[in-house]
């Protein structure tokens, strides 16, 4: 039962995922859209702030509530640098483990605290119950492409850059995380792939939050 259940939730969240949620930016401009999941924590936002400063990008941080209530401070750097804000749920949350009225409340107890009319489900999943009720409020974004900087094990960070520099394309929205769980494999790829976009004449611009395209 417990397969058939997890495949039921894997076919919804492919269908919502290729019909709901936003998984590319159409742009006739050469730019991508930076993400980072799971902030804002100490340490690794101001390096990220940092090297996205060093060449002048913008990007979008997918906060969680419990980082954004611990560090408000960090929260305000983010925004007074002109980064966007999207919520990533209150607790980090996973969707299949949560009824769509309790997803719904954690979300909006993030809310509170950022904001914004992006949000980005946990490990990019969604059930449908839950989809029906967030696509009224929030623009949903997925990505197109995944840095790697979540896996567990890197023995050479170069092939991972290599790899999503290979695959760079013009509206992509490129997957990074702003955790300390994180932060070595983060450290170690987002420089090097920063360097390569402004080489290769690319920017990086924040996602719009899409309000005004809400469905009625």
């Amino acid at each position: 039962m417990n397969k058939i259940r997890t495949l039921f939730f894997r076919m919804q969240n492919l269908i919502a995922k290729n019909l709901f949620m936003t998984v590319r930016i159409k742009t006739r401009q050469k730019e991508v859209f930076l993400t980072f999941d799971d902030g804002p924590e100490e340490g690794i936002a101001p390096f990220i702030l940092s090297e996205l400063g060093r060449h002048g990008f913008l990007a979008t941080f997918f906060c969680r509530g419990d980082n954004a209530a611990r560090y408000p401070d960090l929260l305000q750097q983010l925004v007074a640098a002109g980064h966007s804000i999207g919520n990533h749920t209150f607790c980090h949350i996973h969707a299949y483990d949560t009824s769509a009225r309790e997803y719904v409340e954690d979300i909006e107890r993030a809310e509170a605290l950022l904001h914004t009319g992006i949000a980005r489900p946990p490990f990019g999943s969604i059930r449908f119950s839950q989809l029906a009720r967030l696509r009224r409020h929030y623009r949903l974004v997925y990505w197109s492409l995944d840095s790697g900087d979540s896996r567990r094990e890197i023995n050479d960070p170069n092939l991972l850059v290599e790899k999503l520099c290979r695959s760079t394309r013009p509206g992509d929205i490129v997957l990074f995380h702003c955790c300390k769980q994180h932060e070595a494999n983060t450290r170690a790829i987002l420089p090097r792939y920063l360097d390569w976009l402004s080489s290769h004449g690319f920017r990086s611009c924040p996602i719009p939050d899409g309000r005004d395209n809400l469905p009625d």
